[in-house]
C-alpha cells in the first residue's frame, strides 16, 4: 500500500496544524511511557502517522481512555477481557496485558 503525506491531504492552514499536531504528538512520545488519548480516533490517526512513516515509532505504549478504562475495571474486577467486544481474544487482564496498544 503506498505512503500518504500530510502534504498530499493538507494544504495551507490545515499543513500547518498538522504539522505541529505531529510534532507535538512525536515530542510526547519520546518524553513519555505511556500516552493516553481520550478518543478512539485520535488513536485512529496516530496509527495512520505512524503507519505512513509521519512520526517514528518510540517505546512509548499509546492507548484510548476506554482502552484505559477497560484496564482499570477489569483489574479489580478479577474479570476476563473481552476487549470491550472488539475481538475474541479473551485475555486476562493484569499489568500490561489487555490494555489496547497502538502499534
Amino acid at each position: 500500500m503506498a505512503r500518504v503525506k500530510f502534504t498530499d491531504i493538507f494544504t495551507g492552514d490545515y499543513l500547518a496544524v498538522m504539522t505541529g499536531y505531529r510534532e507535538r504528538i512525536q515530542y510526547i512520545l519520546e518524553s513519555y511511557e505511556v500516552a493516553v488519548f481520550m478518543a478512539c480516533k485520535a488513536v485512529c490517526f496516530y496509527t495512520a502517522m505512524k503507519n505512513n512513516g509521519e512520526i517514528t515509532d518510540t517505546d512509548c505504549h499509546v492507548m484510548s481512555s476506554a482502552g484505559w478504562w477497560i484496564m482499570i475495571f477489569f483489574s479489580t474486577s478479577g474479570e476476563t477481557c473481552d476487549c470491550h467486544r472488539r475481538c475474541d481474544c479473551k485475555r486476562e487482564v493484569s499489568g500490561r496485558s489487555g490494555v489496547e496498544t497502538a502499534s
